[in-house]
């Protein structure tokens, strides 16, 4: 259910290329990693705000999470979160269009 470097042939895959997870949604760990709304707010342990800061500054990174292509297999977790500047571009990095029901 993930694309990684194991079987990614070094580059992004097109989205449903391989098997849905158990609630039916493709890509959620591996192929690209997903920009989401928070800005960094450089946790000390657990986050517990889910939506993290919704404003921020040149001293803040916009958070983005899970794994992608060019990683280990162990390294893809929905729950990996890393922060960058908001105006950072790398082929690994995209965002989901989601909505409610």
């Amino acid at each position: 259910i993930a694309v990684y470097c194991g079987n990614s042939g070094g580059e992004l895959q097109p989205v449903a290329s391989l098997a849905p997870n158990a609630w039916g949604l493709y890509d959620m760990h591996g192929n690209a990693r997903e920009w989401v709304q928070d800005w960094s707010q450089g946790y000390q342990g657990d986050a517990v705000d889910p939506w993290g800061l919704v404003d921020g500054d040149e001293h803040s990174g916009k958070v983005s999470r899970g794994g992608s292509y060019p990683r280990a297999a162990r390294l893809l977790r929905a729950a990996d979160r890393d922060a960058c500047s908001a105006g950072y571009a790398v082929g690994y990095l995209g965002f989901r269009v989601a909505r409610s029901l």
